[in-house]
């Protein structure tokens, strides 16, 4: 080695001394000669120098690090806001997974919900590898299935070292990292970085679990909605009824609004009002939504067993 750098380089004497960020060796500086040796004091001199550049690096990715939290923090906050504000499930998932591929240097985003205990449904998706609709079944002892059944962040960094190597081949997938969206309790779906490449690098479990929770937030909200939009639904049928009692309105009138009330809050096709007779017939009196040949007086004998 030191033939070769005097013959090649020309080098007559040189020293180096190591450029140290954090715990660990970043480079080194050297100073050479081509023929006179170096003085004493050039190993202090470089030292001093070096570790103006080790303060320097440090900055540097001090900088980074605070730019990369700004960063994070900005498209979490693009993400509350449209969790905040209510907005379609499609739109928000989407912003989900485009936000989130853009922290992880644009690495492929996938977020799935689970169909049953074996199948997932992609329903977002940026860069791929599977489109939006697609069906994926999966095999006990996968990343899916620990995701779902461990309710934990999972990480696969060489997938041909796992059972469902052939079905990442055809993804074209080398590593992964899969947080669980957990709604009530139950894991809804997860959120996926892929790579082809190469694993993912570390600090990519702690983004996806920030977004998941977004997601999960969002999928309670609308539950929530859900729930109260139902109640808000059925006593305003009921109090529509009971004001019409309180009016003295007809029977029949009674009776249809029952009819039309019921209807819309089971969300069925149509729906049949039956009085029994003391002989144990049945007559039809109210009807909403039904086929024309089923009207308002129509009877039935007892008789059978429907």
């Amino acid at each position: 080695g030191r033939a070769h750098a005097r013959d090649e380089y020309g080098v007559g004497s040189s020293v180096g001394v190591p450029i140290i960020v954090g715990d660990s060796v970043w480079g080194i500086l050297a100073a050479t000669t081509e023929g006179r040796p170096l003085p004493a004091s050039a190993e202090a001199r470089l030292a001093q120098f070096s570790e103006l550049i080790a303060a320097a690096l440090v900055s540097v990715q001090a900088s980074e690090e605070v730019q990369q939290l700004a960063d994070e923090q900005s498209a979490l906050r693009r993400v509350a806001e449209l969790v905040a504000g209510g907005v379609a499930s499609e739109e928000l998932f989407t912003a989900v997974a485009t936000e989130a591929s853009s922290l992880v240097n644009g690495e492929a985003m996938t977020l799935t919900r689970f169909e049953s205990e074996s199948e997932l449904v992609v329903v977002a998706a940026c860069g791929g590898p599977a489109s939006v609709g697609t069906q994926i079944v999966f095999e006990a002892e996968t990343l899916p299935d620990w995701v779902r059944r461990g309710d934990r962040v999972v990480r696969v960094d060489d997938y041909s070292r796992e059972r469902d190597a052939e079905l990442a081949a055809q993804f074209g997938l080398t590593a992964a990292v899969a947080a669980p969206i957990s709604v009530e309790g139950d894991v809804w779906g997860m959120l996926t970085a892929t790579s082809g490449a190469e694993p993912l690098p570390a600090g990519v479990e702690h983004r996806l679990q920030q977004f998941a929770k977004l997601v999960a937030a969002a999928l309670a909200n609308s539950q929530a909605r859900a729930v109260v939009q139902a109640l808000a639904d059925e006593q305003a049928a009921l109090r529509h009824v009971a004001e019409l009692a309180a009016r003295e309105a007809p029977a029949e009138a009674i009776l249809q609004a029952v009819a039309v009330q019921a209807s819309a809050l089971a969300g069925v096709d149509f729906t049949t009002l039956l009085c029994f007779e003391p002989d144990g017939s049945t007559e039809i009196a109210a009807v909403d939504g039904a086929p024309g040949n089923i009207t308002v007086g129509m009877r039935a004998s007892g008789d059978g067993d429907g």
